[in-house]
């Protein structure tokens, strides 16, 4: 899942359908349903919600916590 959630920040985006290829899932439905079972967002959802304006770095642990950094 942390490739997956890497790859959906990446800009310029990704479809998801070539990021869920790209990390072993051959069932769009199947990668749809466990990254929201991981993530309580839809891939797209959780795109969203990472493309501010700040770079969002998604936790290490898996746990969904999204850590914004900026910079001074």
């Amino acid at each position: 899942m942390s490739e997956s959630r890497r790859l959906l920040c990446e800009k310029p985006p990704r479809p998801i359908a070539d990021i869920a290829l790209t990390c072993g899932f051959r069932s769009l439905a199947t990668f749809y349903r466990i990254f929201g079972d991981s993530e309580g967002l839809t891939p797209g959802g959780f795109r969203t919600k990472n493309s501010a304006e700040a770079p969002a770095v998604a936790s290490p642990s898996g746990a969904g916590v999204v850590i914004h950094l900026t910079a001074k």
